[in-house]
């Protein structure tokens, strides 16, 4: 029997996109395997929780607020670093979104943000002092495409995905004890 899923969000707390955006989520990738996901407007004033056929699997009071975006440590002194994130018509880093701008430039010392596809609030990125690339990117598009990077990168990050799926259904992340895979 496939379950429902109930998605619980306080209206009042304006709520509704990110329940319905968690919502599409689940159906796009759970289509085959789900009954129905249900958006309900609690009568709670900040009530925001998910549940599985009547058993609660998050809620944000419990869980002291909304998960956060983490960057390891490891990232501290990166050059670059590659964006990329779905939906591309959301925005995704900036103030009050998924990853702040003040967080990234907290964990990151002066990296480029390469933008592949996602959104990002141009005008707050500039305000923290980080940099990014290409300067203006259309909402709902890639920021690089394939094609302009030539094909030997394209190859390498295809063969990085496969080497990286290879080590998560192996279990064995080294090649001559160097690190070929970080599990984060």
């Amino acid at each position: 029997m496939k379950p429902t899923i109930v998605i619980e969000y306080c209206p009042k707390c304006n709520w509704l996109l990110r329940a319905a955006y968690i919502a599409q989520e689940l159906l796009t990738t759970f289509n085959d395997d789900l009954k129905a996901v249900a958006l309900q407007p609690s009568e709670i004033n900040g009530s925001f929780h998910i549940s599985i056929d009547g058993n609660k699997i998050f809620d944000r009071k419990d869980y002291g607020g909304f998960p956060e975006i983490k960057l390891p440590a490891t990232f501290k002194y990166a050059e670059a670093a590659i964006f990329s994130a779905y939906p591309f018509d959301k925005t995704w880093i900036g103030e009050r979104t998924p990853l702040s701008a003040r967080q990234l430039r907290h964990a990151c010392d002066d990296v480029l943000l390469l933008r592949y596809a996602g959104d990002i609030d141009s005008e707050v990125l500039q305000r923290e002092g980080i940099r990014y690339f290409p300067d203006h990117v259309h909402s709902g598009h890639m920021g690089v495409l394939p094609s302009a990077v030539g094909y030997d990168p394209i190859i390498r990050l295809q063969a990085g995905g496969l080497k990286a799926a290879e080590a998560l259904m192996t279990g064995e992340y080294d090649h001559d004890n160097v690190p070929v895979v970080e599990v984060i």
